[in-house]
């Protein structure tokens, strides 16, 4: 007849089942935080640039047409 001890479970066990169990408090918690929020905006405060002009200086060589004697 086989021994009917209990298994004991360990404390590192019952340590990791309990953080875990908080960082699930810890996330839904947040989850719902946003919910409350509500949408987010992502364009809020950035600066849309319509038209952007740049001088020749700082164009990238073979984006500026040749000048000069060399032009054809």
């Amino acid at each position: 007849m086989a021994g009917r001890s209990k298994q004991r479970t360990t404390f590192a066990k019952l340590n990791r089942e309990t953080r875990m169990q908080e960082k699930r408090r810890e996330k839904e918690a947040r989850k719902a935080a946003r919910k409350l929020e509500g949408p987010v905006d992502p364009l809020e405060g950035v600066e849309v640039v319509t038209e952007l002009r740049l001088s020749d200086d700082e164009l990238p060589p073979e984006a500026v047409a040749p000048r000069g004697r060399d032009a054809e």
